[in-house]
């Protein structure tokens, strides 16, 4: 542990020591009448997020993309060795290596296993939110 960190109480993670919130854990560290608290007693900041809504980001129920299922579906399906579909998704770098191999037969066969994803809706836009019907 070098100079001007210290642990988290709550997790053990090394954080600096001006820290207030472990930024691992999200569990307050410090009490925060030095941190120009009113006097009026400790300011308690709740990290704590126990709603178990699944229907955020990596629940069973993911958020689901803005992107439309048919249009990636045909675009993979008619220009998928050009990486089209992927452009689309908002996939820019992946898209424009397929572009490069698509004189190649990488392309094809990656286009082959985009257009199984899109099928199963377990293919993901550039923001890794799931597009489906």
């Amino acid at each position: 542990m070098s100079q001007g960190t210290k642990f988290c109480k709550h997790c053990g993670q090394i954080i600096d020591s001006d820290c207030v919130v472990c930024p691992k854990c999200g569990k307050q560290v410090e009490n925060l009448n030095s941190y120009g608290g009113n006097g009026n007693g400790p300011i308690i900041i709740n990290n704590n997020n126990n709603n178990n809504n699944n229907n955020f980001m990596g629940g069973y129920n993911s958020v689901v993309s803005p992107k439309s299922w048919l249009v990636t579906l045909l675009l993979c399906l008619f220009v998928g060795v050009f990486g089209i579909h992927r452009f689309y998704a908002g996939k820019i770098g992946t898209g424009i290596i397929m572009i490069l191999l698509c004189w190649t037969g990488i392309s094809a066969i990656w286009a082959l296993v985009d257009l199984i994803m899109i099928i199963l809706s377990k293919f993901k836009d550039g923001q890794g939110l799931l597009i489906q019907r």
